[in-house]
C-alpha cells in the first residue's frame, strides 16, 4: 500500500515517544506509520461513526499497542493520552472538537492539526486557548494544498499574515508556500474582475499588495 506524502508529514509532526489519539482515524494509516517507525509504543484510534469504527477494530484487532474506541470528539479521552491528532476535516469542525473538549487539554502536550479549510481560524483559536505553533508545513497533493501544524502549550501573538500563512512558513519561504501564494494572487485577480462591493475590493487589493511584496522580497 502506498502511503501519501500528507500522511507521512502528519506522522513526522508527532513527537517521539508520544501517546497519541487519532481523532477520526479513518483507516488508521498514521498510527501504522508511527508504530512501524518506532516513534510511538502505543496509541489510540477513535471515530464517532459506526462504519469507520468497525473498520478500525478490524484493522487493529491483532495489534495490542493500538486501542480502538468509539467516541465523539474528545469525549472518553484516555488518561494517558498526551497528543491529539485531528486531521482530514475542515478547520471549523476541528475548532468545534477542541472547544467542546477544553477540559481535556490540561494533560495535552501536543496538538497536530490538518484542516482542509479555515486554517486561519484554527491558528487563531488554538493560540487563544493557550497553544503556540512549534512546527508547520504545507503539502501539495492531488491538486490541493494541505496545511499541517503542531501546537504546544505556550503564549504567542500572531499578526494577521501569520494567522493566514503561518509564522514558521513565512520564515522558511518554502517553494510550496510561494506557489500557494501565487495561486492566491491569481484568484484575487479573477475576483477583482467581478462586480463586488468597494470595501471588498479594497481588502483584496491590500491582500494582493502584501502577497506581491512578500514574493518579491527575499
Amino acid at each position: 500500500m502506498t502511503i501519501s506524502q500528507r500522511l507521512r508529514a502528519i506522522a513526522n509532526l508527532v513527537p517521539s515517544r508520544a501517546t497519541p489519539v487519532d481523532i477520526g482515524s479513518d483507516h488508521g494509516h498514521v498510527l501504522d506509520l508511527l508504530l512501524s517507525s518506532g516513534k510511538i509504543i502505543k496509541g489510540y484510534a477513535t471515530d464517532n461513526k459506526t462504519g469507520p469504527f468497525h473498520r478500525l477494530e478490524k484493522r487493529f484487532e491483532h495489534e495490542p499497542r493500538i486501542k480502538v474506541y468509539k467516541a465523539d470528539g474528545l469525549t472518553n479521552l484516555p488518561d494517558d493520552v498526551d497528543t491529539l491528532i485531528i486531521t482530514g476535516m475542515g478547520g471549523l469542525l476541528i475548532n468545534q472538537i477542541i472547544e467542546q473538549g477544553t477540559h481535556f487539554l490540561d494533560n495535552i502536550s501536543s496538538i497536530i492539526v490538518g484542516p482542509h479549510q479555515q486554517v486561519y481560524e484554527v491558528r487563531r483559536n488554538l493560540s487563544q486557548l493557550g497553544f503556540m505553533i512549534v512546527a508547520e508545513t504545507i503539502v501539495a497533493e492531488d491538486y490541493q494544498f494541505y496545511d499541517l501544524l503542531r501546537f504546544e502549550p505556550g503564549i504567542a501573538e500572531y499578526r494577521e499574515q501569520e494567522l493566514s500563512w503561518g509564522p514558521i512558513n513565512l520564515k522558511t519561504r518554502s517553494p510550496i508556500l510561494l506557489l500557494k501564494m501565487r495561486q492566491r494572487i491569481e484568484e484575487i485577480d479573477r475576483i477583482l474582475k467581478k462586480p463586488i462591493p468597494a470595501k471588498r475590493i479594497a481588502a483584496l487589493k491590500k491582500e494582493m499588495a502584501w502577497l506581491q511584496h512578500y514574493d518579491q522580497n527575499k
